[in-house]
């Protein structure tokens, strides 16, 4: 009885301790949260939510274009949000919005802890899966950003969920297969991209099957899974003239070598990096040492905790196939929320090494450090938070567009017009209508002619700031540093269109609308800059 209450104890700390982050989500001023957390792309998310609700159907810039650039599941869940609290002001609204995000991500973390757990039979590997999902940095900054993110994670571990209780269940229900297929299907309509980790899972699941020779709920579940999917693919076909979105489109023109191997060194030299940043070549080399130690002599553990995987390949080899569709065949693969199930197979494979070394420990003569692994990726954890996580809290580009919005809402009209590249967070801010002009920077003049445009918010190189003739200028940030362009300094400006008649307002409207993924779909000349 003792023992069970000492346990009860430990779990409930250890939830406590979990849920502080969360918590501390909700408690963060709108202001706050929008400067630090929130990503550009995410803001997308409740303006078009909030558009529908107004009846100016699937438009983000107010009915001036209409579009499908977003994973339509979690726009449909914003929508209720919209429908409740989209009257009120925008740092209102966006809390509530931020309020489903945290309750997503808790769900999430839910949801996988009883995965992992049932997967090892054990708590030591779901807790240190819980603790990486949780409190690393990257799901901290991923998962709390406002995109769908949480919601394809949850969907996923649902999936995984229901097909580990296919995979126990000895006669046929009928319920079990509707449930999976339609959890397969929000799992699509979350993230498009999903399909990959859907194809292993279908896979499984065929084959699971095809052994007890269920011909029924085979058919059920792929039938549920395709009758839910094909309404949202004929919207799309019949509005857009493709079954992909057209920010999908636009991001995949196929096959790139030369990319995908920039992509994949930018990637893992960013997180060599990372790490002698925060521990130096020693730190770095002391855990690399002891890695190879523990796993030298706990090897007979880690077969036995492989084997313990089962249904969690279609996780890995999801990931990998996704992480080969992302590096090779996007123009954006490195960006940190397309990376969820390449993520969630490192939290795997380190939650797999802590219970191997956990069994090797209560099998050796110090049964009572089992808990030393979790306790070690614990620290980890921490030790980013403390010493990493706080420099890169406010991020400076949001500040200085935040600004720029809060200036436009102070000093122009409801009913103008403005234009913009990245104007997720200008145009949730200012509440005026905002094209987005994404891809779109070689027709800047066609456009402000065709969406009649008062204004364009462009971002200005530091060195030319001072060649804007004033006579346009009517706002102009204070610099910052802007790492994703072509240049370091630059200031945010917001320029009457007249501007964009003269000739060097043209050169530098394309220096500062278009970005180096502009430049690789061969939208802007490279010699530009």
């Amino acid at each position: 009885m003792r023992k069970t209450g000492m346990r009860f104890g430990l779990h409930l700390l250890f939830w406590l301790l979990l849920l502080a982050i969360p918590a501390a989500m909700l408690a963060l001023s709108s202001e706050f949260y929008l400067k630090s957390f929130a990503t550009d792309d995410a803001l997308y998310y409740p303006i078009i939510a909030r558009n529908i609700v107004n009846g100016l159907g699937s438009t983000y810039d107010d009915g001036m274009t209409m579009t499908n650039g977003y994973h339509p599941l979690w726009a449909w869940l914003q929508v209720g949000v919209a429908l409740l609290f989209g009257d009120y002001t925008s740092m209102v609204y966006l809390w509530w919005v931020k309020a489903l995000t945290v309750a997503t991500v808790v769900l999430s973390l839910i949801v996988w802890g009883g995965v992992i757990r049932r997967l090892f039979e054990d708590e030591a590997p779901a807790a240190i899966f819980l603790i990486l999902l949780g409190g690393y940095w990257w799901s901290i900054y991923t998962l709390y950003s406002g995109m769908e993110t949480p919601l394809v994670v949850l969907m996923m571990g649902l999936v995984l969920r229901q097909l580990q209780k296919l995979i126990t269940e000895t006669t046929y229900r009928l319920s079990s297969s509707l449930l999976l297929g339609l959890l397969m299907a929000g799992t699509l309509l979350a993230r498009l991209d999903s399909i990959f980790f859907i194809g292993c899972v279908s896979l499984a699941v065929t084959i699971l099957l095809f052994r007890r020779r269920w011909l029924w709920p085979f058919l059920t579940t792929f039938t549920v899974t395709i009758l839910a999917v094909i309404p949202y693919l004929i919207w799309n076909l019949v509005n857009f003239g493709s079954l992909m979105p057209v920010s999908g489109l636009r991001k995949t023109p196929g096959l790139r070598l030369d990319t995908g191997m920039a992509t994949l060194a930018h990637f893992w030299g960013n997180k060599v990096d990372k790490l002698l940043d925060l521990f130096g070549w020693p730190g770095v080399s002391l855990m690399l040492l002891v890695g190879a130690v523990v796993l030298i002599l706990a090897r007979q553990e880690f077969a036995t905790a492989l084997r313990k995987w089962g249904i969690a390949w279609t996780l890995v080899a999801g990931a990998i196939l996704h992480y080969t569709y992302i590096s090779f065949f996007m123009t954006e693969g490195d960006i940190h929320w397309y990376q969820y199930a390449e993520y969630l197979t490192v939290y795997l494979l380190l939650a797999t090494g802590g219970y191997a070394v956990s069994l090797w420990l209560r099998a050796s003569r110090w049964p009572q450090l089992s808990w030393a692994p979790v306790a070690g990726v614990g620290l980890f954890v921490l030790a980013i938070l403390v010493f990493y996580a706080p420099g890169t809290l406010v991020n400076p580009v949001n500040v200085r567009t935040y600004d720029s919005a809060i200036w436009a809402r102070e000093h122009t009209p409801r009913t103008a017009r403005f234009g913009m590249y990245d104007s997720g967070v200008f145009h949730f801010v200012a509440e005026r209508p905002t094209l987005s002009m994404n891809g779109l920077a070689r027709d800047v003049r066609s456009m402000i002619e065709t969406y009649q445009l008062d204004y364009i918010v462009t971002v200005v190189p530091q060195r030319e700031a001072a060649s804007l003739d004033a006579e346009y200028v009517r706002y102009l940030s204070d610099k910052v540093k802007v790492p994703h362009y072509y240049f370091d300094t630059a200031q945010y400006a917001i320029l009457d269109t007249g501007y964009f008649r003269l000739s060097g307002g043209w050169q530098l409207s394309d220096a500062g609308l278009c970005r180096y993924q502009a430049i690789l779909q061969a939208r802007c000349p490279p010699e530009r800059y």
